[in-house]
């Protein structure tokens, strides 16, 4: 889910909840909320932990900032990646599908 409304950076995901899936990475849906204009919020870092008890875990946040986005498929791979106004790379995912089984996995390139 890619959302550009909100006035600070963050990405997140919902990992699975299963006893049969324990594996690191495996996750249901990936959040990437962003800011490119120049209204911008500090984060809520006590309100990003309301989030938690539904699942959510949070990966990058980011405040003050603008970015902007780069998103690429390639075989089995989605590669996100953000970047602040001047070109500095700030955050970059590795989404993984393996598509016998139709299982995704994320892999945190930058913490």
């Amino acid at each position: 889910v890619l959302n550009g409304h909100d006035h600070t950076y963050a990405r997140g995901h919902v990992p699975v909840k299963s006893p049969d899936i324990n594996q690191e990475g495996n996750f249901k849906t990936l959040y990437v909320t962003s800011v490119s204009g120049p209204k911008q919020y500090k984060v809520d870092r006590e309100q990003m932990k309301n989030y938690e008890v539904d699942g959510y875990k949070n990966d990058k946040i980011g405040e003050q900032t603008q970015f902007f986005q780069v998103i690429s498929v390639a075989n089995d791979q989605l590669i996100y990646s953000a970047y602040t106004t001047l070109g500095t790379l700030y955050d970059k995912a590795i989404i993984t599908k393996d598509f016998s089984t139709g299982k995704k996995t994320i892999s945190n390139e930058i913490k």
